[in-house]
């Protein structure tokens, strides 16, 4: 009796052990070697990037990955919602931000001054200084054009790459329009075309320009109120939009040899080739000559001129295995290039009953 009690015990005892083990293997206070592993947790994916305007080469704007999305936010800092930094830019931003490597790049101007070698000393309209009441001459910012970078996480910013206006003034470089291309980010590099229609490479590190094509003085081209393409990069090739437009009576452009549609090497800067479609039927035409307006207002009506500026993007489609770098032209037509510089298509967007009036 006493043996049989004894076993009873102990059997007792090793399920009450096997129960607690159990419990607290259950509660996780306890690893069981033997036990079978959980699977591991997946890694959250790496954030996405948006490297350029439209994020894709084919800058299609709709949204197909992306889920649970904010639909509303409140901006205000006292009840700020579905906000997750803040940072301050000019007072006008009409190019929106890329990301890329943690970094965000964003166009602006220069009112809202981050550095203060831009600012310089205000003067009346009889220029004359301005004096504060501590008895120095108020300081208010230098008009520029303004590529800034925040990093993504924080908003923390980086560094900022400054461009002075054009001397022209309004007729090229609108004045307080800021920086108005949106780069497009590739590996360590990122290239933009600033407000003084350059084509500009730079280091996503600081900002410093490795190369830059100067439009204006290379090109003979003639941006009308601002410059404003973001460009698109194709194999070894940053594709243009120049900006080229009409001169201060707004009817004609003052160089029809200039380009509208551009190719340059992405290491060198240097143009590999270049088109003039919107222009090309003024080329070579005296205009001096007798009813060289007149001229000029028909092919408007035609849709066979440049009608006032060129401020849009190229994109990219690979059309049954055909790559073809599509340009939409400032004389109402898109074109489409081979990225080698062959014509392959364009088709005609003018309303036919549309005519040309100034």
């Amino acid at each position: 009796m006493k043996m049989q009690r004894s076993r009873l015990i102990r059997s007792f005892a090793a399920l009450l052990t096997a129960t607690l083990l159990a419990a607290a293997v259950g509660f996780g206070a306890f690893a069981i070697p033997s036990a079978p592993e959980r699977p591991a947790e997946k890694a959250p994916p790496p954030p996405r990037e948006w490297p350029m305007f439209g994020g894709s080469p084919q800058r299609n704007q709709v949204n197909l990955v992306e889920k649970n999305l904010p639909i509303s936010w409140e901006v205000d800092a006292n009840k700020r919602k579905n906000i997750k930094w803040v940072a301050d830019l000019g007072s006008k931003t009409h190019g929106g931000p890329v990301i890329a490597g943690g970094r965000i790049f964003v166009g602006t101007n220069n009112q809202r001054p981050r550095d203060p070698i831009w600012l310089k000393p205000r003067v009346d309209r009889l220029d004359r200084l301005v004096i504060g009441k501590d008895g120095k001459p108020v300081l208010e910012p230098i008009d520029l054009g303004v590529l800034m970078c925040f990093r993504e996480s924080d908003g923390k910013f980086l560094w900022q790459a400054v461009h002075e206006k054009l001397p022209t003034g309004t007729v090229n470089d609108w004045p307080y329009q800021g920086l108005c291309s949106m780069p497009v980010v590739e590996e360590n590099r990122l290239y933009y075309v600033s407000n003084r229609c350059e084509v500009v490479c730079a280091n996503v590190e600081d900002g410093k320009a490795i190369w830059t094509l100067d439009m204006i003085k290379e090109l003979g081209v003639f941006p009308h109120a601002i410059s404003a393409c973001s460009p698109l990069i194709v194999d070894d090739l940053v594709m243009i939009v120049t900006s080229n437009g009409v001169n201060e009576d707004h009817i004609v452009p003052p160089d029809p040899k200039a380009p509208s549609f551009l190719a340059v090497h992405k290491k060198t800067g240097k143009p590999v080739w270049q088109d003039n479609s919107p222009t090309a039927k003024l080329v070579g035409v005296d205009h001096n000559k007798p009813g060289y307006l007149d001229l000029v207002k028909k092919l408007k009506n035609r849709g066979e001129l440049l009608l006032h500026a060129q401020w849009s993007n190229p994109a990219f489609a690979d059309v049954k295995g055909k790559p073809q770098v599509i340009f939409p032209g400032g004389d109402g037509w898109l074109y489409a290039f081979t990225p080698q510089g062959s014509l392959i298509w364009k088709f005609d967007c003018n309303p036919k009953d549309a005519r040309f009036e100034h």
